[in-house]
């Protein structure tokens, strides 16, 4: 299944730091996809993960090395408003990724626009 985006987010700073404008759902937190439901693989290969509130910096520390040793890529981390990293991913690697414990959910990275 593929994660949809609850969350209109802000790029600021000269560190483009992302920063949460507002709640754009109704629907609660929990009804979010979670890693057990496996995300669909997309075009690009470039997806956002999140880890749960409870995971340490050095656990995402190795996940972020995993991913680019496994012939990935990490563009962004975020660390302020969620916890997680954007990054390119090979198919293979992000069938791995979906059996953590300790990641909350991936989801397609991309574009989103507002009417």
């Amino acid at each position: 299944m593929i994660a949809q985006s609850r969350w209109r987010f802000t790029l600021s700073g000269p560190t483009r730091s992302i920063k949460r404008v507002q709640q754009l759902s109704t629907s609660p937190l929990s009804s979010r996809p979670s890693s057990s439901q496996p995300t669909t693989p997309n075009m690009s290969g470039k997806y956002i993960v999140v880890f749960k509130e409870s995971t340490t910096p050095e656990q995402i520390n190795k996940y972020a090395d995993e991913v680019s040793s496994n012939g990935g890529q990490v563009s962004q981390r975020y660390d302020s408003v969620l916890k997680g990293f954007s990054a390119t991913i090979p198919d293979a690697f992000l069938q791995q990724l979906q059996g953590s414990d300790v990641i909350d959910y991936i989801e397609p990275d991309g574009i989103v626009t507002t009417q």
